[in-house]
Formats: C-alpha cells, sequence, structure tokens
C-alpha cells in the first residue's frame, strides 16, 4: 500500500466520497476511472460522520444505509492497494446501491404518511428513471461497439496509455491502419505497455511494409536478446516477410541470418522445441547441414508426442545424418 499517514485518510475519503456521489449520480459513466477530484475528500469525511451518527442511534431503520457504508468499504481497499488495473471501477457500487435504495426507502418511511407525499415521491421517481433509463441504453449500446466505447472512454480518461493499445486493435479490425498506428505511437509517448509497441510493428507488416515494422523494433530494442518473446515472434514474421519479398541473393542470405538468431533466442527464453525445428530448416536453406541434422534430432526429442512438426524433425533428422555419413566415406 503505497500511503500512509494523512494520504491514506485523505485518499481513504475521497474514493469512499466518489462512490457515494456515484450511489445518487451515477454520470458520467466510464470504464476505466483512473483518477478522481480530492474535492471528494470532503464528502467521504462527511459520510463517515454521519455513519457514526447512524450507528449510535442504535435503529434498524438506518441499518440498511450502514450497510451500504461497509459494502463501499472493499472498493476503497482496491484503491489503497492498487490490486486492479483501474483503481477506480463503477462495478463497485453495483451491490451496494441495492442496499441503498432499501435504505432510502427504510429512511424516508416515517415522512410518507400522506397520500399526497407519497404521490410526489412517486412522481420524482418516475422523473428520474426515465433520463436513468435513456443513460442506460445508451451506454448499451455503446458497449456493442468496440471502436466508439474505447473513443468515448479515452476522451473521459486522456491519460490511461494502455487503454491506447486495445482501442488501436479494435481500430486495426476495422481496417483502419492509419488511425491504429497514431493510437499505439500515443500508447508508446504516453508510457504505456510492450503490447503498442509490437502492434505498432504488426500494423506496419499488414500494410505490406516490412522494413519499417523492423526499424521500429530494432529502434527500441538494438540489441534483439533484451527484446521480449512477443517480440521476437512478431521479428520472426516480418524476417520472413522480408524473405518473400527480395531476390538479392547477399540480402536473403542475411535475412536467413537474422531469421535464425531470432529463433535461437525464442527457444532459449522459452525451451519451446518448435524454435528448434524452425532453426533446423533455417540452417538447412543456410547449406549447414550439421547443424540442421542436429537442431532436428534435439527439435524431435524434446517435441511433446502430439506435436505437428516431431515426426518430420525425426524424417529430417535421420536422412541428414545418413547423408552426412556419406559423404564422410
Amino acid at each position: 500500500m503505497p500511503y500512509d499517514g494523512f494520504d491514506l485518510l485523505r485518499v481513504t475519503c475521497k474514493v469512499f466520497g466518489f462512490y457515494t456521489k456515484k450511489l445518487f449520480y451515477p454520470l458520467p459513466l466510464n470504464f476505466a476511472i483512473i483518477d478522481v477530484s480530492d474535492l471528494y475528500a470532503f464528502l467521504g469525511g462527511a459520510c463517515f460522520l454521519l455513519l457514526f451518527w447512524m450507528l449510535r442511534r442504535h435503529s434498524l431503520r438506518w441499518a440498511f444505509l450502514c450497510i451500504v457504508c461497509f459494502m463501499i468499504a472493499p472498493g476503497v481497499l482496491i484503491a489503497l492497494a492498487h490490486v486492479a488495473w483501474t483503481p477506480l471501477a463503477e462495478r463497485y457500487v453495483y451491490l451496494p446501491s441495492a442496499f441503498f435504495s432499501l435504505g432510502v426507502v427504510a429512511a424516508l418511511h416515517p415522512v410518507l404518511t400522506t397520500r399526497r407525499i407519497v404521490t410526489a415521491c412517486v412522481s420524482l421517481v418516475l422523473l428520474w428513471l426515465i433520463p436513468s433509463a435513456l443513460a442506460s441504453a445508451n451506454r448499451s449500446a455503446l458497449w456493442q461497439d468496440k471502436e466508439a466505447f474505447y473513443a468515448d472512454t479515452l476522451k473521459k480518461s486522456p491519460g490511461f496509455a494502455r487503454l491506447r493499445n486495445e482501442y488501436g486493435v479494435a481500430l486495426l479490425e476495422g481496417k483502419q491502419s492509419d488511425e491504429a498506428l497514431a493510437q499505439f505511437r500515443q500508447g508508446q509517448n504516453s508510457k504505456g505497455t510492450y503490447f503498442p509497441l509490437i502492434n505498432e510493428a504488426r500494423t506496419l507488416l499488414l500494410d505490406g511494409k516490412p522494413d519499417e515494422a523492423r526499424d521500429v523494433l530494432l529502434r527500441k530494442y538494438p540489441a534483439k536478446s533484451r527484446m521480449g518473446v512477443r517480440g521476437l515472434k512478431m521479428l520472426t514474421h516480418i524476417e520472413a516477410e522480408r524473405l518473400k519479398q527480395t531476390e538479392d541473393p547477399q540480402l536473403r542470405e542475411s535475412i536467413i541470418k537474422d531469421l535464425f538468431a531470432a529463433h535461437e533466442l525464442i527457444y532459449r527464453k522459452t525451451r519451446d522445441p518448435f524454435h528448434l525445428y524452425r532453426s533446423g530448416q533455417i540452417a538447412l536453406k543456410l547449406g549447414a547441414k550439421a547443424q540442421a541434422q542436429e537442431l532436428f534430432f534435439r527439435a524431435h526429442r524434446f517435441a511433446p508426442g502430439h506435436a505437428h512438426y516431431k515426426a518430420a524433425a525425426g524424417k529430417l533428422a535421420e536422412s541428414l545424418q545418413d547423408e552426412l555419413q556419406v559423404g564422410g566415406q
């Protein structure tokens, strides 16, 4: 928990006040709430005082509202401990809102003594329900459209860099590669996660620009050994596409060597024998038959029984061994 002393009290009151406000007025609805105003701390402090007052009344009339305060507490703990992907979320008031509705009715029950007052209260509730229904319908419609949903969320939380990647993926699925690239790049500039970089390279590759995609990865990770597994796998796709697009023998040999090195690094990081098999195929293209035979042998030995490449790796290892023995004689 990164808070202590007065800061702990301030954040606790702020979060409590924010969730209390959401019970009365949930708008604007936001999927990724990462920060709220410190002014909510005053509301939270007032709510704590009200809670103590209700507890001292020793009356069932206030019981439901007391329960609401206790049910908000887990949401406060989540915000303090940073154990969720966003510190604040509207979902934490779903259950408290049920007890809040019961508590409001119980608290107002002594006032509802005449038909006129009851009629007025029901009319106010109906008036409140109409805009609430419209807001709920609009939100439901928004959730059906990924692009619009992410755009709405980023409008309300522009500093949430991690969501830039999700928005970019949605744009890419909608064939809007230029807009997707802008989101991926903005996500990286905002100190987002590793994924916007990978997806920027992926977008350029899909656009038929493998050289630019390769530059994006290597500019960030000039030492390939420091690149993560996802980045290395993307690099293998990029190198394979570059190999398809070139006829220059020297460049092809250079690309094949880079491809071999990438698969070797992936194997070191993952110990997945499939990459031994792919390295064997590449070594064979380079004419390194002894190295290829060893790689195919290891791939066959370490591959699980159901692996689609296991039988092929075994056959290639045997045939290369026979060929090498004949050549040696």
